[in-house]
C-alpha cells in the first residue's frame, strides 16, 4: 500500500522551491511528468535526456549552470552515484522501471517498492502528487500503454478525444484523438535541440489540447506544424517497414539513421498491427544500431539480456517494450541468439 504522505512531501518541496531543475526522460512519458509538475509550479528549468538510460556526469554541468534548490530526476531507468554524490541539493527521483539503489537521493519513489506488478507510468504518479492538468496525465498515461483509473472523468471533460469503450491501450494509442495528441508530444521532441526547446516552451504555454488540436494559438500551430513535417518521414518509414515479408513470429525492421529517431513509434504502432509477432525496429547510426523491442503477450526483456550477452550491447526497459543499442558489426548475431530464445520460449523449433 503506498503511503500518500510521500506525495504531499514532493509537493510541498516544490511548492517551496525557488529555482527547481528537472531532468526527464525525453519521451512521451517523461515530458508530460515534466508538463504537470512544470505547470503547477510556474517555472524551472528543463533538461530533457536524450539517448542515455542513465542520468550520469554527462549531465553535470548542467546542475552547475543553473545552481538550483531542488533537483527533479523523472522517468529515468537508472542515476549513477558519482551524479548525485556532486549534488548537495535535495534529489526527488520519480520512475517506474526495475529498482534501483542510490544512496543521497531524498525521496525516491518507485511504485515496484510497494508492488512488483505495478508499473505505471511516471506521468500517472505526477498526476497522483499535483492533480492539475488531466488532460496532460491522460496523454502521457496512454504514450505507456496505461489507460488511468481517472479516464472516465476525463471523458466527462473531452467526450470527442477519448471513450470508455477503449480498454485496451493500443487501440487507445492509436484510434483515438488521445493518441493522436501523442503523437504530436512525440515528434515535437525530436530533432534539433533549438526546434525541440521551441516545441518544449510552447507546451508549458498550452492550457488545454483543443490549442494543439484546431490550432487556437501560435504555440499550437507550431507543435502541429512540427508533427506534419516529422509524421512525413515517419509514415514513409512505416510504409516500407509495411510492404517488407516478415515471417511468421517476428517483424525485424532497420533503417538508416536520418536525424530523427523514431524507432520506438515504429515499434509500437508495428506491434499494433501485428500483435502476435516480437517487433525489432533498428535504427543503423554509424557504427550501431538502435534498437527497440516489442511484445504484447510475451515478456522481451530477459530474451533480450541473453541475447546481447558477450555483444558489447545495452538493453533497458520494462518487460513487453524495450529499447538498447548493439554495435553494427553484432547485430546479424543478435538477431539469431534473439530468435532462438524467442522461439524456446514459444517452444517452436527453429
Amino acid at each position: 500500500m503506498i503511503d500518500k504522505k510521500v506525495f504531499i512531501e514532493i509537493k510541498k518541496l516544490l511548492d517551496n522551491s525557488e529555482n527547481p531543475l528537472f531532468f526527464f526522460d525525453d519521451d512521451c512519458d517523461g515530458t508530460c511528468a515534466y508538463l504537470i509538475l512544470r505547470k503547477h509550479k510556474g517555472y524551472g528549468y528543463s533538461v530533457p535526456v536524450k539517448g542515455n538510460p542513465e542520468l550520469n556526469m554527462d549531465f553535470y554541468h548542467k546542475v552547475k549552470e543553473y545552481t538550483p534548490d531542488l533537483v527533479f530526476i523523472l522517468d529515468k531507468p537508472k542515476l549513477s552515484q558519482e551524479f548525485v554524490d556532486n549534488i548537495n541539493v535535495p534529489i526527488i527521483w520519480i520512475d517506474h522501471h526495475p529498482i534501483q539503489k542510490v544512496n543521497g537521493v531524498k525521496i525516491y519513489f518507485n511504485p515496484l517498492i510497494y508492488d512488483n506488478n505495478d508499473t505505471r507510468s511516471t506521468t500517472f504518479w505526477a498526476y497522483e502528487i499535483i492533480k492539475e492538468n488531466m488532460w496532460v496525465a491522460m496523454i502521457g498515461c496512454i504514450a505507456d500503454f496505461h489507460i488511468p483509473n481517472f479516464s472516465d472523468e476525463f471523458v466527462k471533460k473531452y467526450p470527442d478525444l477519448f471513450s470508455t469503450k477503449i480498454k485496451d491501450p493500443a487501440q487507445a494509442l492509436f484510434e483515438t484523438k488521445v493518441g493522436l495528441l501523442v503523437k504530436i508530444i512525440s515528434f515535437n521532441l525530436k530533432g534539433k535541440t533549438t526546434y525541440v526547446r521551441k516545441s518544449l516552451n510552447s507546451l508549458v504555454k498550452i492550457k488545454d489540447p483543443y490549442e494543439i488540436l484546431d490550432r487556437t494559438s501560435k504555440e499550437g500551430q507550431y507543435l502541429w506544424d512540427r508533427y506534419e513535417s516529422i509524421n512525413i518521414v515517419y509514415s514513409e518509414l512505416l510504409k516500407k517497414a509495411l510492404n517488407e515479408k516478415h515471417d511468421e513470429n517476428f517483424v525485424i525492421y532497420t533503417y538508416s539513421d536520418n536525424g530523427l529517431a523514431v524507432s520506438s513509434e515504429l515499434s509500437n504502432e508495428l506491434q499494433y498491427k501485428f500483435p502476435n509477432k516480437y517487433v525489432i525496429v533498428g535504427r543503423v547510426k554509424e557504427n550501431a544500431v538502435v534498437l527497440s523491442v516489442r511484445n504484447k503477450t510475451n515478456p522481451v526483456r530477459d530474451i533480450l539480456l541473453k541475447a546481447i550477452e558477450g555483444l558489447n550491447a545495452s538493453v533497458g526497459g520494462h518487460l513487453h517494450a524495450c529499447g538498447g543499442s548493439i554495435p553494427k558489426d553484432n547485430f546479424v548475431l543478435f538477431i539469431k541468439r534473439f530468435k532462438d530464445l524467442a522461439l524456446k520460449e514459444l517452444k517452436i523449433e527453429y
